[in-house]
């Protein structure tokens, strides 16, 4: 079930992400990857944002923030999951690559 979930999360952040990387950092070929941590409330709603791990360009980690919150609310956790605890947070890695 949680891998499942997991897979449904990364989904929608990869839908939104893919349309979102910063033109300063295109611009300069700033790449990396942001380890976010995103605690989400039983509906789905996004509560916190907090970098885990930094790609080490202040640009990308606050873009990777931005655009964690811009989407406000993600996939609500199934009830197996919510039964556990009232928030539930998942760490998922961001990308920014250029090809």
């Amino acid at each position: 079930m949680a891998v499942a979930y997991r897979a449904r999360v990364n989904e929608a952040l990869r839908r939104y992400h893919v349309q979102h990387y910063p033109r300063v950092a295109r611009r300069v070929g700033f790449q990396g990857t942001v380890l976010v941590a995103i605690t989400i409330d039983p509906r789905g709603r996004i509560q916190t944002v907090n970098v885990k791990r930094s790609s080490g360009r202040r640009l990308l980690d606050r873009a990777a923030l931005q655009e964690v919150y811009a989407l406000g609310a993600l996939p609500a956790p199934p009830s197996e999951l919510r039964r556990r605890r009232p928030s539930l947070t998942l760490t998922l890695p961001m990308a920014y690559g250029l090809r």
